[in-house]
């Protein structure tokens, strides 16, 4: 699917799978819903504009989320998204809520890079990432200021140093949508 520069009103592509889609400067205007969606091969949200909430809360990730130089003017939802191959941020900006609480990362996960200071996202209404957890010990992980990674049996979790979410009282606590063959949360029907 091939919506480059595309400007897209109010959309709902809940549920559904996509193979390489294109989404590079297209313009989400209002609602742009993606919860519980699947992606095959690369994710191309390459300076795509979100004017309204953009919910990708539930979806999956199999290929690269392709996004730098991205820019989200309301709440950013990724709670409860599986990122399966690297997941770094670059360039984009989220003028919202940003929120990736109980998101799986089962490649590297690069937040921030030091490396790279002019490459950094912009949170200028803080990140969320309670209960993140990045599967594969051995990769790289870069969380952003105030955040740390804490070594499990098994997994590694991202954790705020300050004992609480840099979100605080705002965070959302509905659950994110399900995932594919998950079930759904029963605080999902009320």
């Amino acid at each position: 699917m091939n919506l480059r520069s595309a400007v897209l009103l109010e959309v709902d592509f809940s549920e559904c799978i996509f193979i390489e889609p294109e989404f590079e400067g297209a313009r989400f205007t209002g609602r742009a819903r993606f919860s519980g969606a699947t992606f095959h091969g690369t994710a191309g949200f390459a300076h795509a504009k979100f004017d309204g909430y953009a919910a990708f809360d539930g979806a999956e990730f199999f290929g690269h989320m392709f996004s730098h130089d991205a820019a989200y003017k309301d709440i950013a939802d990724f709670r409860g998204s599986a990122f399966h191959r690297q997941f770094h941020l670059a360039r984009e900006e989220f003028a919202g809520q940003a929120w990736f609480t109980d998101s799986e990362f089962h490649a590297d996960a690069r937040f921030v890079n030091p490396a790279f200071p002019r490459a950094a996202p912009i949170f200028h209404a803080g990140i969320d990432l309670t209960n993140a957890r990045i599967w594969n010990t051995s990769e790289v992980v870069m969380p952003p200021t105030g955040w740390a990674v804490e070594e499990e049996d098994t997994s590694r979790v991202i954790v705020s140093e300050n004992s609480n979410s840099s979100l605080g009282a705002a965070r959302n606590r509905r659950p994110p949508y399900p995932r594919q063959g998950q079930a759904p949360d029963p605080r999902w029907t009320s």
